[in-house]
């Protein structure tokens, strides 16, 4: 499907960049771009050429084959000698420059650099993962011009601002046919997003709580299906579940009524009762006995906002909160010990660092976790301090009743403005390319988020999501206008 990224963007306008002077588009737009004057015709006679450290059917060989054939109905030859597509891995072979990200380790594998010329292109990367954006930036490159497909002649070097880069897919109140599953990986993929956060609840067959189970769940093999298949397009299928707030799902139904933390409400779980722990150890494993290959998980622990407060028949959550000093601290607990529980079982954390807790509590979290958002500055700085890396959220669809506010026309000019909204794309752009907590936080991600709340359909979440990508892997670039 093609994405019209037709975005009205606030401030900061920037000039206009060398590849769309030239009447080329590449999102995201690569870090370091060198042209020269001429532009080159690509056709069917090209070829790919395997180099060193490239395995025949590669992801990006795949990539460069199959993107050229849908995008611009032509097939590569399978031999001749027409010009190449020559494709290569060497360790250090694509340079980077400045990034947020000060893991370069971690960045390196995803670098690459692509050189164009009529006699022969060649696509070079220190691992797979790079190589296979080279080809993903590639496919995007060639324009059509009458009869004709064209490539500038010049040099890219390119890597991404940080390391991980996710958007969240909210299947909380309906339920996707894998296909379209698939579909999105590969979409999430083509603007080179590398996690896939995948938000199921009841819509997944959990071993461990059958009674949560809807009729027409994913089974577990069908979600490692859809993380191996990630893994072909260099996308992590990261599992997300919430606790101990944002339960409903659970604990409205009657066999897990007693871990309420308040018996008429079904938002949050009692975080003292063992009972909690057992059911959500049993979740957990279930998730990642279905997402092997994965080395993330997300503990949604965000808007716990009872906690520690609890003082009933089935919940005594105030007693504890006391002996700790505060409800944050319970909160901390609860949090250090479900991530523990994933640690110990071969998931890296990621987590919600925000109220209930308090900034002055941080230095009891374990240094090892990631937060999923940057907060104010005296929490980030707390974070940075204890060693607990970042990712920065943005919501691209916070609470827009059945489509995103896309919007593109000024307040004053709409019948009915509506008060305190953003357009949501400017909103995402600005927030990923210019928070302050790049000054506050040791970042090491960015995050797309659109919640599924009220209904909308997940096909309006790509212009966000588009945007999002652009602006996570080279921030503030280009300017917003070319993303139409």
């Amino acid at each position: 499907m093609g994405i019209c990224l037709l975005v009205a963007f606030e401030g900061r306008p920037g000039s206009v960049s060398s590849l769309y002077a030239r009447g080329y588009a590449v999102i995201p737009e690569p870090q370091q771009v060198k042209l020269e004057r001429e532009d080159f015709r690509i056709a069917a006679d090209w070829r790919v050429e395997r180099g060193v450290g490239v395995e025949a059917g590669s992801p990006a060989e795949k990539i460069v084959r199959a993107g050229l054939e849908a995008r611009h109905v032509f097939k590569l030859a399978e031999g001749g000698g027409g010009p190449a597509i020559r494709l290569e891995i060497h360790s250090g072979s694509a340079p980077m420059g400045k990034a947020q990200d000060k893991d370069r380790e971690a960045l390196a594998p995803q670098a690459y650099r692509l050189k164009l010329t009529k006699d022969g292109i060649t696509l070079t990367a220190n691992a797979p993962a790079g190589l296979f954006y080279g080809a993903e930036t590639l496919v995007q490159l060639v324009k059509r011009s009458g009869d004709d497909w064209w490539l500038p002649e010049g040099e890219i070097d390119d890597w991404p601002d940080v390391e991980y880069r996710e958007v969240f897919w909210d299947e909380q109140t309906h339920l996707d046919h894998l296909d379209v599953l698939k579909q999105a990986i590969r979409r999430a993929a083509y603007f080179k997003i590398n996690a896939f956060t995948l938000r199921l609840n009841e819509h997944f067959e959990h071993a461990s709580a059958p009674a949560l189970v809807d009729p027409y769940a994913l089974s577990p093999a069908e979600v490692q299906g859809l993380t191996d298949y990630g893994r072909e397009y260099f996308v992590q299928v990261v599992p997300y579940l919430d606790g101990p707030a944002h339960v409903n799902f659970i604990l409205q139904r009657d066999e897990f009524a007693k871990l309420r933390e308040f018996p008429d409400e079904a938002f949050e779980m009692c975080s003292t009762n063992p009972e909690t722990y057992r059911l959500l150890e049993g979740m957990f494993q279930d998730l990642i006995d279905a997402t092997r290959g994965s080395t993330y998980f997300h503990l949604s622990t965000d808007e716990a906002w009872f906690i520690g407060k609890a003082d009933n028949g089935v919940c005594h959550e105030a007693q504890r909160a006391k002996e700790l000093g505060s409800p944050s601290r319970l909160w901390v607990e609860y949090t250090n010990k479900t991530a523990q529980w994933l640690k110990d079982h071969g998931r890296q954390a990621i987590f919600w660092g925000e109220d209930p807790m308090q900034a002055e509590d941080i230095p009891s979290l374990e240094p090892w976790l990631i937060n999923g958002e940057v907060y104010s500055p005296a929490y980030n700085r707390a974070f940075r301090a204890r060693g607990i890396r970042q990712i920065i959220y943005t919501n691209s669809l916070p609470d827009d009743p059945l489509f995103p506010a896309y919007y593109v026309l000024s307040p004053k000019d709409e019948l009915r403005p509506g008060e305190g909204t953003s357009e949501r794309a400017t909103q995402v752009f600005n927030e990923l390319s210019h928070s302050m907590a790049r000054q506050q936080a040791d970042i090491m991600g960015a995050g797309v988020y659109a919640w599924g709340d009220r209904g909308p359909h997940p096909e309006t979440y790509w212009l966000g999501y588009a945007v999002g990508a652009s602006a996570a892997w080279h921030p503030g670039s280009p300017d917003p206008h070319e993303l139409t």
